[in-house]
Order: C-alpha cells, then structure tokens, then sequence
C-alpha cells in the first residue's frame, strides 16, 4: 500500500491515506480484545524470570554492528552479534548508491527505511520480540539478519551497473 501511495500520482492521497489508516485503527480496536491480554501475557513473562529486562536498550553496539561487515570481523553465534559480512564492495557501494544522482529519491528513501528498520529490528529488544512473533528467539537470535545482507548486495549490484554502464559509455567514445 505504502509504495502504491508514495509511487501514485494523484490528487487524492491524502483520501486514500486516511481511508487506509481509519481502517487500521478500526481493526486495530477490534483485535484489541486479543493482543492486549496476549503482549501483557507475554511481557509478564519476560519479567518472571528475576532478571531486569529493558526492553527498549540497546542490546548490541552500532558500531560493533557496522564492524562486522568487514572482512577479519569475528562474531559467534554465543556472543549474539548477527552475522551481516557480505564484501567490501557492498560496503563502499552504499554510500555511492546514495550520492549517485542518477537513482530516484523514492528509490533510495525506500533502501534506506527498509536497512533502517532491519537495523533497529536487530538493535533494539521489543522489536526483536515482535520479528519472533512474541517469543524469545533460541539459540541464533539473528536468524533474519540475512535480509539486510541481501539489501545490501542488492544495493551493491544495482550502484555496480550504473558505474559499469558509464565506464562502458567513456570507452564507446573513444
């Protein structure tokens, strides 16, 4: 719906806009009667165990996190970092994909809510929480860590070929 919304061109958006989120507060109410007593359920749960849980803290170092996507970076499955290396160049490609005047803005505004948001997802507990379905994740919290990776190298691809077109355009001058 968002892409249909942000890609339309019409006049009428802000119709559809509220339209659309009149009917998720509507159905948000209804389901209310199920998800309230299941997330108090689930958050008392989580306190049962004695141990002081945050959930809205950091669990992971942002900086640790871009770490790990260089090569020698060294992570393990007991020390609970996600496993996000997929290259260097994917590295440097990023921040060309964004300077790159040639890509839309839609385009890139979406690449970037959608690293965003699997960024937060991994950073902060309650949305992790939420990815797992409300149960705590057992023994690879990361599992969807792959997601990132694969923007990543998407992003990567897509910022290659326009370099490659260009480079291909020089030669065919000469």
């Amino acid at each position: 719906f968002t892409g249909y919304l942000f890609y339309s061109k019409k006049e009428k958006k802000l119709r559809i806009f509220g339209k659309f989120f009149l009917a998720v507060f509507w159905a948000a109410g209804c389901s209310s009667v199920v998800i309230v007593p299941t997330v108090l359920q689930m958050l008392h749960r989580l306190g049962a165990s004695g141990a002081e849980v945050n959930l809205w803290e950091f669990t992971l170092n942002p900086v640790n996190f871009y770490n790990g996507s260089f090569i020698g970076s060294y992570s393990t499955i007991e020390a609970g970092t996600p496993y996000i290396y997929c290259g260097i160049m994917a590295v440097i490609a990023l921040p060309m994909y964004f300077l790159n005047k040639k890509i839309e803005k839609r385009e890139k505004c979406y690449v970037f809510v959608a690293l965003a948001g699997l960024f937060l997802v991994m950073m902060v507990p309650v949305t992790d929480l939420i990815m797992h379905l409300g149960s705590d994740p057992t023994w690879f919290s990361y599992r969807y860590a792959y997601l990132y990776t694969f923007i990543l190298l998407a992003v990567c691809c897509r910022q290659m070929s326009f370099l490659l077109k260009e480079n291909y355009n020089k030669k065919k001058k000469i």
